[in-house]
């Protein structure tokens, strides 16, 4: 009965993201942090996923997107989903052994939309990845396909800015500047076109 109950969320969630509905209002954004980060050969490093700027009407339900990094500076070992999208929720991630990760997770349908609520606030992590550092060399942490819906699945939640995140290993990184945000008028197509890609991957699952 659960698994029925969610394919039909998220049959609602691409019908709704591919027709081209959703709620583009707000000014949420996606960010990888710390933006930017040293290390040397062998360290450990620790990158989170954060969607900061809901409002006090907004919960996200369900969240998707691929994270890309240089398989030769850095090689994934682990992830965590954050509390914010509450306890045991549906994990549907690919992870590893290549870039990109692949990431969607939507919120177990037992958790109530005001104990999310609770828990999100105006920002939260959705997920913490480590790496090992295995390589001397800079390695990006690009967001792409980004998908946030609601609660109830009835809409997306707009993303209106995605910072990406990189990483220099090795003795002789400098302070690295924080990478730059895609322009306003070009994350309006790129959030159309990656919620119709996190969309259709996700139906692909739940029909496999």
């Amino acid at each position: 009965m659960r698994g029925i109950r969610n394919a039909t969320r998220v049959l609602a969630v691409a019908t709704v993201l591919i027709a081209g509905f959703g709620l583009r209002a707000e000014a949420s954004v996606i960010s990888v942090v710390p933006a930017s980060q040293n290390a040397n050969v062998g360290d450990v490093v620790n990158a989170s996923i954060v969607l900061s700027g809901l409002t006090a009407a907004e919960t996200v339900g369900s969240f998707a997107f691929l994270l890309s990094f240089n398989e030769a500076v850095l090689n994934e070992t682990s992830y965590s989903i954050g509390v914010g999208i509450g306890a045991a929720p549906d994990d549907f991630t690919t992870f590893g052994p290549n870039s990109p990760l692949d990431f969607w997770v939507l919120a177990n349908l037992a958790e109530s939309e005001i104990a999310l609520k609770a828990a999100q606030g105006a920002a939260f992590t959705l997920a913490t990845v480590s790496f090992n550092a295995v390589a001397a060399g800079i390695s990006a942490l690009d967001l792409s396909s980004v998908l946030i819906t609601n609660y109830d699945a009835s809409a997306e939640i707009a993303v209106t800015s995605v910072v990406d995140g990189q990483v220099c290993v090795g003795p002789n990184c400098s302070t690295l500047p924080p990478p730059t945000a895609p322009e306003p008028v070009s994350l309006l197509l790129f959030g159309v076109g990656g919620a119709a890609l996190a969309a259709s991957r996700l139906r692909r699952r739940y029909t496999a």
